[in-house]
C-alpha cells in the first residue's frame, strides 16, 4: 500500500476504482429495486385484472340464476322465453358459442369493462333423471386492467324435462287474485299452495303431512298431529306464526325439516314447540316468542338472527351475518355460532353454552364469547353434519334448490272438457231433466209400491206412488237439467234421500250441468242437482270407468246439505247399517249417505286413513279391504272458468266461477278448476272431502272438514298407452286430459319442455 502511494497518481487510482466499485454496486442495487417494483405492479395488476374477473363472473351467474328463478316460477315452458338470454342459451347447438357482453350492463355493478361468452358444451340425460336433460355451459369472463388479461370460467347446469300435466292434489295454483285463507278440521295429505299469500290455521286445523308454499305462508294456528311419514314446510317467501295454538297436539311443530327462502318470524305470544331436526331461512330470524324444545333443532340462518326471547336449552344457531339479543330475554341458551357480529342491548341477562363470533361484541365484559376466525368453517361442518344426518341440503345454494324446486308453480293445462262434449257428444246426447224425469213413469205394478221407466238413456223407479223414494239411473253421456222446484204434488215427494246413479259400468260419462235458469243470489247462472229442501240426496257412480261432471265456465256450481258424492261402494261403507246392502235399500228407504254425526264418521274413516300413507301418490282409503274390491273415486267435476271467443275457443280471461261446498256434504273425487274459486266457509259438521283439489285460490273456513287426497289407482289399467310396459302413476292425469279431449284417443305427453333445476358446478 504504501509503495502505491509513494507513487504518482496513485490515490487518484484509487479513488477512481473505489467510485467504479459503489457506481456498480448503486447501479445493481437500482435495477434490483426497479425490477421488484415492476413485478409488484405486475402481479398487483394480475390480482386485479382476476378479482375482477371472478367479480363480473359471478354477477352474470346470479344474473342468469335471476333470469331462471323467475322462469321456474311461472311454470311456463322454456319456449316462452326464446327471445331472451336464457332462450339464447337454450338455442345454442353442442359446441355453439355466444358473446352476450353487450347483453348486459354493467355500469350499475361499478366493475369495469369485461368481455363476457357463453359455450355451451354438454347436453347429455340428467344423471339423477333419465327423463330430464342436463345442458352444461361454460361462462368465460375475460377482464383487462393496466394491460394485463385475465381469464375466469364458471360452469353452469340447467336440467329441463317435459312439461308435466299437474301430477299432485290439494293445490291453490294462484291463478286467481284473491288470498287463500284455509283452515280445516284434518288434513291428511301433503298441500300445496301456489298464490301469493296463504293464511294457514285457526279452529282445530290439524295437519299430518307436509306445506308447500310459493309465497308468503302465515301460521294461524296450526295443530300438528301424529305424522302419517316424513314431512316438511317449505316457504318460497316468509313464513310467520301469528298464533301459538291449533288443534291435534296444540303448539308442536311436529315436522321433521323446515326451508324458508324470505325471512322467518315468530310473533310474540304465540309460543311454539320446535322439535324439527333443522330449520332453514335464507333471510332473517327473529324470534318473539319462545320456542321451547324437546329434541335439539338446528336454526341455520343466512341473514341477521333477532333473539327476543328466551331459547330451548340444547337449539344451535348457525347466523351468516349478525346476531342481535333484546327484549326481554332473560337467558338466550343454546349453542351460537355467528359470522358476524353480536349485538346485546343494555340490561340484558345473556348467557348461552358457547357462543362464537367472527366480527365484534357489543358487551366486552361477558366471558364466555370467543372470537373466533374459523366460524365460516364451522357453519359449514354442521351443515355437512346435518347432511350426514339425513338432511338433503348441505349448504346454502342446496337449500336454496331445494326451496326453488318444491315450490315451483305447476302447469295446469286447459282441460276444456266443455269444448270437448260440445264439439264431439252434444248433437247426440241426450238432454235429461231432473225435475220432471219421475213424471215419465207409467208401468206400475197393481199394488201401486213400485214403478218404473227404462230406456237406453235412464232408468227411473219409485217404491211408493205417494209416498215417493226416487232411484234415478242415468246410463249415458248427457246434458242434465236441474230441480228447480218440484211439480205441485210431484214425483220427488219428500225431501230427503233421494238417490240419483251415474252408471260408467261400461264407458266413461260426460255430464253436462246445465243450470237451465236456476240462478244463485247474485244473479249468476247455479247448478245444483237438487233446489232447496232436498237434503241428504245421493249422488252415486256405479263401475270402474270415470264420471265427469261438466261445469261451464259460465256457471257456479253448489252442494246441498247433506248431499253425498262418491262411488257406491264407499257410500255403502260411509252409511255402515246390516239391513242397507245396496243403492236400492238407500232408495227405498230415503237414507242420506252423509250424515251429521260427523263423530261417527271420522271414527269409521280416521283410522283407515291413518294406517296408509296419504301424502304421495299411495290410495287410501279407496284400497280399504273392508270398502269393498270396486271402490273408486273416478269422479271430476272440471271447469276452466274462462271466457271464450267468437269462434268458442278459450280465451285468457276468468270467468270467476266458483264452486261452493258452504254446506255439510261430503265429496269422493277430483275438483279441476285452476282458474276457479272453492268455497267453504259453513255447514254444521263441514265437507268430508277425499280425492283432489286442484282450485284457482281456496276460501277454506271450515274447522271441521276433512280433507286427504287418494288417487285413482287403477288407470294404470283402463289408460295406459298402447305397447307400454312401463307405466307411471305420476301420468295418471296427464293420460286422462289427454284421453278426454281427444275423443279416446291418448294424445301422449307435450312437446315442450320446462325448467326442472338449475346450479353452478364450480370453476374450471
Amino acid at each position: 500500500m504504501k509503495r502505491l502511494l509513494n507513487k504518482k497518481g496513485s490515490v487518484l487510482f484509487l479513488v477512481v476504482v473505489v467510485m467504479s466499485i459503489l457506481i456498480i454496486a448503486a447501479s445493481a442495487t437500482f435495477y434490483i429495486v426497479n425490477n421488484q417494483r415492476s413485478s409488484v405492479n405486475v402481479r398487483y395488476s394480475s390480482e386485479q385484472s382476476y378479482q375482477t374477473a371472478v367479480s363480473v363472473s359471478d354477477t352474470v351467474s346470479k344474473y342468469i340464476d335471476g333470469y331462471l328463478e323467475a322462469i321456474s316460477k311461472s311454470g311456463n315452458e322454456l319456449s316462452a322465453y326464446s327471445d331472451t338470454l336464457i332462450g339464447k342459451m337454450m338455442k345454442l347447438s353442442v359446441g355453439g358459442t355466444s358473446d352476450i357482453t353487450s347483453s348486459i350492463d354493467f355500469t350499475d355493478y361499478n366493475m369495469g369493462e369485461a368481455n363476457v361468452t357463453i359455450t355451451k358444451t354438454k347436453q347429455i340425460p340428467s344423471p339423477s333423471n333419465p327423463e330430464n336433460t342436463s345442458h352444461i355451459f361454460e361462462i368465460t369472463t375475460k377482464s383487462d386492467y393496466n394491460g394485463e388479461t385475465v381469464t375466469v370460467t364458471e360452469v353452469k347446469e340447467i336440467v329441463t324435462g317435459p312439461s308435466d300435466y299437474f301430477t299432485r292434489f290439494l293445490t291453490s295454483t294462484g291463478n286467481r287474485p284473491e288470498d287463500v285463507v284455509f283452515q280445516c278440521g284434518m288434513l291428511f295429505s301433503d298441500a300445496y299452495f301456489e298464490n301469493d299469500y296463504t293464511d294457514f290455521g285457526g279452529g282445530a286445523t290439524n295437519i299430518r303431512n307436509s306445506i308447500y308454499a310459493t309465497g308468503t305462508f302465515i301460521d294461524n294456528g296450526i295443530g300438528y298431529g301424529a305424522k302419517t311419514g316424513p314431512n316438511e314446510i317449505v316457504i318460497g317467501e316468509n313464513y310467520y306464526i301469528l298464533s301459538g295454538g291449533g288443534g291435534g297436539s296444540g303448539s308442536t311443530v311436529d315436522v321433521d325439516n323446515i326451508y324458508v327462502r324470505g325471512n322467518m318470524a315468530l310473533k310474540s305470544g304465540c309460543d311454539k314447540n320446535f322439535i324439527s331436526k333443522n330449520v332453514y331461512v335464507l333471510g332473517d330470524l327473529t324470534l318473539d316468542a319462545t320456542i321451547g324444545t324437546s329434541n335439539k333443532t338446528n336454526f341455520f340462518v343466512a341473514g341477521n338472527c333477532y333473539i327476543n326471547t328466551n331459547t330451548g336449552p340444547i337449539d344451535s344457531f348457525y347466523v351468516g351475518q349478525n346476531l342481535y339479543i333484546g327484549g326481554s330475554v332473560n337467558s338466550v341458551l343454546g349453542t351460537f355460532v355467528v359470522s358476524g357480529d353480536v349485538n346485546i342491548g343494555y340490561g340484558i341477562h345473556f348467557s348461552a353454552a358457547s357462543l362464537k363470533y367472527g366480527g365484534n361484541i357489543s358487551d366486552s365484559t361477558l366471558t364466555f364469547p370467543v372470537k373466533d376466525s374459523t366460524v365460516s368453517a364451522q357453519i359449514s361442518a354442521a351443515f355437512a353434519a346435518s347432511a350426514a344426518a339425513g338432511a338433503p341440503v348441505s349448504d346454502w345454494s342446496e337449500v336454496s334448490q331445494y326451496i326453488i324446486t318444491r315450490t315451483k308453480v305447476n302447469k295446469y293445462e286447459d282441460w276444456d272438457a266443455e269444448g270437448y262434449y260440445t264439439k264431439k257428444l252434444s248433437a247426440t246426447a241426450p238432454v235429461i231433466d231432473l225435475q220432471n224425469a219421475p213424471s215419465l213413469i207409467t208401468n206400475w205394478n197393481a199394488a201401486g209400491d213400485y214403478g218404473f221407466y227404462n230406456d237406453d238413456n235412464i232408468k227411473v223407479e219409485q217404491y211408493s206412488k205417494y209416498h215417493t223414494a226416487t232411484l234415478l239411473t242415468i246410463k249415458k253421456s248427457c246434458k242434465i237439467t236441474p230441480i228447480k222446484n218440484p211439480p205441485s204434488g210431484g214425483k220427488w215427494i219428500g225431501a230427503y234421500g233421494n238417490t240419483v246413479i251415474f252408471d260408467a259400468t261400461d264407458s266413461d260419462l260426460y255430464i253436462y250441468l246445465d243450470s237451465n235458469g236456476m240462478v244463485d243470489s247474485n244473479g249468476k247462472k247455479l247448478f245444483k242437482f237438487f233446489d232447496d229442501g232436498f237434503n241428504g240426496t245421493n249422488i252415486i257412480i256405479r263401475g270402474t270407468h270415470s264420471v265427469i261432471f261438466i261445469l261451464p265456465s259460465d256457471t257456479n256450481f253448489k252442494m246441498n246439505t247433506q248431499q253425498f258424492i262418491g262411488h257406491e261402494e264407499f257410500a255403502l261403507y260411509l252409511y255402515d247399517d246390516a239391513a242397507v246392502t245396496s243403492v236400492d235399500d238407500l232408495a227405498k228407504k230415503q237414507k242420506a249417505v252423509f250424515s251429521y254425526d260427523n263423530a261417527a264418521m271420522s271414527a269409521k274413516i280416521t283410522p283407515a286413513l291413518e294406517t296408509v300413507s296419504v301424502g304421495g301418490l299411495n290410495s287410501a282409503i279407496m284400497k280399504q279391504g273392508t270398502i269393498g274390491a270396486n271402490a273408486h273415486n273416478n269422479i271430476f267435476l272440471v271447469t276452466t272458468g274462462k271466457t271464450r271467443d267468437a269462434s268458442n275457443k278459450l280465451t285468457s280471461t276468468f270467468t270467476n266461477n266458483y264452486v261452493d261446498f258452504n254446506i255439510a256434504s261430503g265429496f269422493s273425487g277430483y275438483i279441476y278448476a285452476p282458474c276457479s274459486e272453492l268455497l267453504c266457509n259453513g255447514g254444521y259438521s263441514g265437507l268430508q272431502f277425499f280425492g283432489g283439489l286442484i282450485v284457482g285460490t281456496y276460501t277454506y273456513k271450515n274447522p271441521s272438514a276433512m280433507l286427504a287426497f287418494t288417487t285413482p289407482y287403477d288407470y294404470a289399467d283402463n289408460y295406459k298407452g298402447a305397447g307400454e310396459t312401463n307405466y307411471k302413476k305420476t301420468d295418471i292425469v296427464k293420460r286422462l286430459i289427454n284421453f278426454a279431449n281427444s275423443n279416446g284417443v291418448d294424445g301422449g305427453s307435450s312437446a315442450g319442455s320446462t325448467l326442472q333445476s338449475f346450479g353452478t358446478l364450480g370453476y374450471k
